[in-house]
């Protein structure tokens, strides 16, 4: 795949028409029957147990307390800057969190989840104990050439999230994740941080195509600063996989082992079959 793949020019195969008319298009009557589908937690891609924006932030925060002095003993301290860094980002989010729980609680009221059911659970985690599978650092240049694809991925998501077109998103999303473990093995490194956020876009544009179809578009401007707001979080995630990849090389699995798996593969292939994409 070219350098260039984000580009609407790129060498690749057309993009999936996933996400429902922008409100100014004239619907289909098979787009208004499944606009009229009764929309709650189970029918989102795929069912899980919502935590809303604000309790999984909150649990996070308890989670890498607990795991903080486990790193900070293997580490003899080293590790305690960084882990210090994710807790102070995370209580700065909590506000955050709490306005787009509450922006979303109408439709939710409504058995719409909207960002209610973009996050997953902090349950499932690898033992703070267990070593990194890669235990090398990224090269300048390999860091570089990834800075260069999120330049392009939120320029591309900011577009399509302009446009409304959150399958767009989601599309863009799984791309680059895999673009993102390419690099990993290659590298023999994590970036388990800006994966994360990048299937945190993508799970939540893939719910924002249900719930354009399920609030006939009133949920779009909501769906579309939640996505900008998580895109932007993507700026200083390799910072932090940069300091974290000095502790892989001793052995030491923080934030690979502290970041839920996000079943965004998963969320866009039901989504897919649903289109009839497949």
């Amino acid at each position: 795949m070219p350098d260039d793949w984000l580009a609407a020019s790129a060498n690749r195969r057309p993009p999936l028409r996933v996400s429902s008319p922008a409100p100014s298009a004239p619907a289909s009557a098979a787009s208004n029957a499944d606009s009229k589908r009764p929309a709650d937690a189970n029918s989102y891609v795929p069912a899980g147990s919502p935590t809303g924006f604000y309790g999984h932030v909150r649990d996070a925060i308890r989670t890498n307390r607990a795991r903080r002095e486990v790193y900070a003993r293997a580490s003899e301290g080293a590790s305690l800057p960084l882990s210090q860094k994710l807790i102070t980002l995370e209580h700065l989010v909590l506000p955050l969190a709490a306005w787009f729980d509450r922006a979303a609680s109408e439709f939710n009221k409504r058995g719409i989840p909207v960002v209610q059911a973009d996050f997953v659970p902090m349950s499932g985690l690898l033992p703070p104990e267990t070593p990194p599978r890669h235990r090398h650092r990224a090269s300048d240049e390999e860091a570089r050439r990834l800075d260069g694809w999120l330049t392009d991925y939120r320029d591309a998501a900011e577009a399509a999230i302009k446009g409304r077109d959150f399958g767009k998103v989601a599309e863009l999303s799984v791309t680059l994740l895999e673009r993102i473990e390419q690099l990993e093995e290659r590298s023999d490194s994590h970036f388990a941080m800006t994966k994360h956020l990048v299937e945190s876009v993508g799970f939540a544009a893939v719910h924002g195509v249900q719930s354009h179809a399920a609030t006939h578009g009133d949920a779009d401007d909501l769906i579309a600063r939640f996505l900008r707001v998580q895109a932007f979080g993507l700026t200083g995630a390799p910072s932090m996989d940069r300091e974290a990849q000095r502790l892989h090389e001793r052995g030491i699995g923080i934030l690979v082992n502290d970041l839920p798996d996000i079943p965004l593969r998963a969320a866009w292939a039901q989504l897919q079959r649903a289109a009839g994409r497949e």
